[in-house]
């Protein structure tokens, strides 16, 4: 339908060199090419984010420099304080001032924190205030959930902060795609557990994948690899969820939060679903159901094996 989003049939010899894409799914290079050529601009590494890495690259390094950067935003110092006092990283601590969030939170999941408050700024007139606060709302819930997830994993315990991230940062080829065609993704806004398959069928519309193009925000954002790698393995293990087993353990958090966010999950796949929880992620149904409880989820009530 619109062709700038379909992939060329000869790549100019300046085309930029990319691979962001799932190695299962060859569409996923395509598409990310046809976006850079198209003229659709992608949200650039900002300024307060380029000082951070620059500070943080100083041999004399320390926390209070860090935190004299933060401090001279206040959406920054809140955002920082709400997530170091909510069940997210599983900190359980009540902490009032910036430096005991920073220092409790640590380093990795400081930035974690910083970028995806920093992308939300950056993304707040890409639609319409609902659109926008709707979007937000349902990739916050789940970059919180991947997190808490990570948080009492056997295998990714230390990498909460790249749940984190990659459930935040996995959704902004949503924005991209909502800013520049408002009217044909207008019913996301509204559109519930029933949001995956409105984006899935408005990537087939569009001839876009959402995916990869979030990939590649995250690449440019620089995300460690583990996190851009993780985003486009989510087309595959959508399609074809018998894949999972054979998917990254960062790839197979994603595609679990994001189906129990959902309450998606059908009672027949729920055993496969939690062997897989079990054996890629380290996570037995007893941690499921707490971390879904102590986020406020436990409601849901497609969730499998959880009391009425």
């Amino acid at each position: 339908m619109f062709g700038f989003f379909k992939p060329r049939p000869v790549a100019t010899a300046t085309a930029p060199a990319v691979s962001v894409s799932d190695k299962a799914s060859p569409r996923g290079d395509a598409v990310v090419d046809a976006v850079l050529m198209s003229g659709v601009v992608l949200p650039p590494y900002p300024a307060l984010l380029e000082e951070l890495d620059q500070l943080m690259a100083h041999d004399d390094f320390e926390l209070d420099r860090l935190v004299d950067v933060v401090v001279r935003d206040p959406s920054l110092t809140a955002a920082l304080l709400r997530v170091a006092n909510s069940p997210v990283f599983g900190l359980h601590q009540t902490l009032t001032s910036l430096r005991q969030a920073v220092t409790v939170l640590g380093l990795a999941r400081t930035r974690a924190v910083l970028r995806s408050e920093v992308l939300r700024d950056v993304l707040r007139d890409y639609g319409n205030p609902a659109m926008i606060q709707a979007l937000w709302q349902r990739f916050g819930d789940i970059g919180g959930l991947t997190a808490a997830l990570a948080a009492r994993s056997a295998i990714l315990k230390h990498q909460s902060d790249l749940a984190y991230s990659v459930g935040i940062f996995h959704g902004t080829g949503c924005f991209i795609l909502v800013k520049r065609f408002p009217q044909e993704t207008r019913g996301l806004a509204t559109a519930g557990k029933a949001f995956e398959t409105q984006m899935c069928q408005l990537d087939e519309q569009l001839g876009a994948d959402h995916a990869a193009i979030g990939a590649l925000v995250a690449r440019g954002w620089r995300l460690p690899p583990e996190v851009v790698e993780a985003i486009p393995q989510q087309r595959r293990l959508r399609q074809t969820p018998e894949t999972m087993g054979t998917a990254s353990p960062l790839a197979c958090l994603l595609r679990l939060a994001v189906l129990l966010h959902d309450g998606n999950i059908e009672p027949e796949s729920w055993p496969k679903l939690r062997d897989i929880a079990s054996d890629q992620i380290g996570l037995d149904e007893a941690d499921l159901n707490e971390t879904m409880t102590e986020l406020g989820l436990a409601e849901t009530p497609s969730f499998p094996g959880r009391a009425e």
